[in-house]
C-alpha cells in the first residue's frame, strides 16, 4: 500500500525500501505522515459520511512514532465539542500499541 501511495516518487525512499529504512534505525519502512492522517480522514468519513470533510474541515496533528510497513493501526475519534456551528474531535492513532499521532478535528456544520 506504501509503494502505491507513493506513485514512484522516491525522493524518501524510507517509506518504502526495507534496506534504506534499515539504515535509517527503522525496522520497516513508515507511512508518510498524509497516508498516515488519510487512515484517520477514511474512518471519519465512513461514519459521517463521505460529504463530512468536504465544506472547510480542519486538522491539526501532530506525528508522534512511526506507522511501520505491517502495523496494524486503531484511529480513534470523540467528540468534545458539538454546537450549531461545528464539531470538534480528539484525534487519535495506535500502531502496534503505540500512540502515533494525535490531534484534533474542527468539522464545520452547514446550516
Amino acid at each position: 500500500m506504501m509503494r502505491d501511495w507513493s506513485a514512484g516518487d522516491e525522493r524518501n525512499p524510507i517509506h518504502t525500501d526495507p534496506e534504506v529504512a534499515r539504515k535509517a534505525g527503522l525496522a520497516a519502512p513508515i507511512a508518510g505522515g498524509p497516508h498516515v492522517l488519510a487512515f484517520l480522514q477514511e474512518m471519519l468519513m465512513e461514519r459521517l459520511g463521505a460529504e463530512a470533510l468536504s465544506h472547510g474541515s480542519h486538522f491539526d496533528v501532530r506525528w508522534v512514532s512511526p506507522v511501520q510497513d505491517g502495523g496494524t493501526v486503531v484511529t480513534r475519534a470523540a467528540v468534545t465539542v458539538a454546537d450549531a456551528r461545528a464539531v470538534v474531535l480528539d484525534l487519535k492513532m495506535e500502531c502496534d500499541g503505540r500512540t502515533a499521532m494525535i490531534g484534533t478535528a474542527t468539522i464545520p456544520l452547514q446550516s
